[in-house]
């Protein structure tokens, strides 16, 4: 099956190989709607003629609020969740502070994905990422960044 036909809209969207997804009826509640991922995500729903996508600020929303996560998601019934947040502060920040970016990216996850479950959410979506930067030569070396050497 063409993956493209599944929605009818002509964007694709991840899916289960031959189940269909109509995303017009679902509401979708992106975590991290507004960081790079998140807002992509958030515009390929919006295309795919998803029926409601929700996302909260962190004034709004404390992901690391446990009872706070689980009484918002709890009260948006979402269908689908997208886990895409994070605390995230750049390679100084992340140097200088490690474990405190480290405690915070675990609260958010922890608590989204156990918010979801107790929900009875029907699918949840985890996007993780690690970035490891070898050291670099100035200018740096693409080849390096992306092989993690020099070829």
């Amino acid at each position: 099956m063409d993956p493209s036909a599944a929605n009818g809209s002509g964007s694709v969207l991840w899916q289960d190989v031959g189940v269909p997804i109509d995303w017009s009826d679902k509401t979708v509640y992106v975590a991290g709607h507004h960081g790079l991922v998140g807002s992509a995500l958030v515009r390929a729903l919006e295309k795919a003629g998803t029926g409601k996508v929700l996302g909260w600020r962190s004034s709004e929303l404390d992901l690391r609020d446990r009872a706070a996560t689980f009484d918002a998601i709890h009260e948006a019934k979402p269908d689908v969740v997208i886990d895409a947040a994070a605390r995230v502060g750049g390679i100084m920040a992340n140097s200088t502070y490690p474990v405190d970016f480290l405690q915070d990216n675990m609260l958010i996850q922890t608590n989204v994905m156990d918010a979801a479950h107790q929900a009875d959410v029907d699918r949840f979506l985890f996007l993780g990422l690690l970035v490891h930067l070898p050291p670099a030569r100035d200018p740096a070396d693409q080849r390096v960044v992306i092989n993690d050497r020099a070829t």
